[in-house]
């Protein structure tokens, strides 16, 4: 063999030698890149399971707060609600009945009147969230509240409220029907106060002559749930244990219905 075919087959073996490595040396950077991108997936994987699992525990636990707020709010609205029925059952029984036997041709008629308005005044202390309260009689034609003693009921809904639906005659005709909160009536007092009433009916002798009517602030009502509402496009529609749609706000049509 010349010394030609000798340095040829030499430089073909460690050609074969050089490809070999190259080969192995591909073969240990692709098994390197492999490892590492299988680590950065298997990184991210678990990162993101647990943020998912972070953010799904926060939202859980934010709708809860939420949940146990609109809860809390709704039972305290539930319990002024229960005061003034509670507080239309007390002037029906301690003060209405006083005046269910006065004739206005009686001299101390007006005095009589007075003296019932001083005490309806006492019924609205500790209570934010009634706006008025007044006693009616339907037969005599006479109504009370905290500043006035009408001798005519219709000058009261003529001169203290305004409504969108009813004329001063609709919503005094609708006082006489209405027992129990009169969404229908609901109204607005001189300085833009909404309320709505609701109507204790006076019987005397089985008959209906009257009624006390306690006008509840919506506004002051529904305030904890405004405020929770506020930043939100929600509603909220309050109904009591009858069903009976007591006061809504918001535009959406949002319902929270009584459970009993």
């Amino acid at each position: 063999m010349s010394d030609f075919e000798v340095w040829y087959q030499a430089l073909w073996e460690s050609g074969n030698v050089m490809r070999k490595n190259k080969k192995v040396n591909k073969n240990i950077i692709l098994g390197f890149i492999a490892s590492y991108l299988l680590v950065v997936l298997l990184v991210f994987t678990a990162q993101y399971i647990s943020n998912s699992v972070v953010l799904n525990a926060l939202k859980s636990n934010a709708l809860d707060i939420v949940k146990n707020s609109f809860n809390s709010n709704v039972a305290i609205i539930e319990q002024n609600l229960d005061r003034v029925k509670e507080t239309a059952v007390i002037v029906a029984q301690n003060t209405a009945a006083r005046l269910e036997n006065v004739e206005r041709s009686e001299r101390d008629f007006y005095s009589k009147l007075t003296s019932v308005k001083k005490e309806l005044s006492s019924y609205y202390v500790g209570n934010a969230i009634i706006k008025d309260i007044c006693i009616q009689n339907d037969v005599r034609d006479y109504l009370v509240n905290f500043d006035v003693a009408y001798s005519r009921r219709l000058a009261y809904y003529e001169t203290m409220i305004t409504s969108e639906k009813l004329t001063p005659q609709e919503l005094l005709k609708a006082s006489e029907n209405a027992n129990g909160f009169s969404t229908e009536n609901a109204c607005t007092y001189v300085g833009g106060i909404k309320a709505i009433p609701f109507v204790f009916p006076t019987p005397i002798l089985k008959a209906r002559t009257g009624s006390v009517l306690v006008y509840v602030d919506e506004k002051t009502m529904l305030m904890p749930l405004k405020n929770l509402l506020s930043n939100s496009n929600g509603a909220v529609k309050i109904f009591d244990k009858d069903n009976v749609l007591l006061a809504q706000d918001g535009r959406a049509e949002l319902e929270f219905p009584n459970d009993g």
